[in-house]
């Protein structure tokens, strides 16, 4: 049995699942994957492409020498062939996003080192409960609260608490949607503070002191929310260098 009865054989095996084929398929697969020579489909060829068409798979990206195989690694005139491959089938390129192949220079060996690299896949890491103290001054904050925890929840006190938390994230982002834009909230009630008058009797000058304490709360809120771009933005950069470097 030959490669390509093997390589057929136990795609059918494994049908379904995720397929990945790397190393020297001793022939090449595109008139494209030699230097010179025919520029017919040889037999071999013809094979090995239906073979890849039988078990469907395909090059995974890949980046480095185009020619994997010298036929004189240490001299000038040899054959220039591309005749090892890293492939793989679609199950495969959506379980691992990102794979990539990269073919080396030759070392000691006449044919390229191939390498197949597999971003490491971050685990998940649930997020703390937490909401912006802003919509806490919201008129319907603490009915939505109550509203959601005194649903009827069966299972043990911790689970109960976690769930209900759960089910208030998205009723309390709705909330912080409905707010609006918090930058342009401030300059609107920066705007209305410094074009008060200032003759203004101690009555007028009461009932602006919601006004101030609201201005407050969007201020320190804002304040709250430009730190987090920037730390976002900081730990980007820094990913970024080391991806560079």
């Amino acid at each position: 049995m030959n490669i390509i009865d093997k390589l057929k054989e136990a795609s059918t095996s494994s049908e379904g699942g995720s397929h990945c084929l790397l190393g020297d398929f001793n022939s090449a697969l595109n008139l494209e994957d030699r230097v010179e020579g025919s520029s017919v489909i040889d037999i071999a060829m013809r094979e090995f492409k239906e073979c890849v068409e039988v078990i469907e798979v395909f090059d995974v990206n890949r980046s480095g020498l185009q020619f994997t195989w010298n036929q004189k690694p240490s001299g000038t005139d040899g054959k220039l062939k591309k005749i090892d491959r890293i492939m793989a089938n679609l199950a495969c390129t959506d379980a691992f996003i990102g794979a990539h192949a990269i073919f080396q220079p030759y070392r000691i060996s006449d044919h390229s080192l191939a390498i197949l690299t597999i971003p490491t896949s971050q685990k998940f890491t649930p997020r703390p409960f937490k909401f912006y103290n802003i919509i806490a001054q919201n008129s319907q904050f603490k009915g939505k609260v109550k509203e959601f925890w005194d649903m009827d929840v069966s299972g043990f006190h911790m689970y109960k608490v976690v769930s209900k938390l759960k089910s208030l994230k998205k009723p309390l982002r709705k909330l912080l949607y409905n707010e609006g834009n918090i930058h342009d909230k401030v300059i609107k009630l920066q705007h209305e503070l410094d074009t008060g008058n200032m003759s203004w009797s101690w009555r007028k000058i009461l009932q602006l002191r919601p006004l101030v304490r609201q201005f407050i709360w969007y201020k320190l809120e804002l304040v709250l929310v430009l730190q987090r771009l920037f730390v976002i933005l900081l730990l980007l950069l820094v990913g970024l260098g080391q991806v560079i470097g």
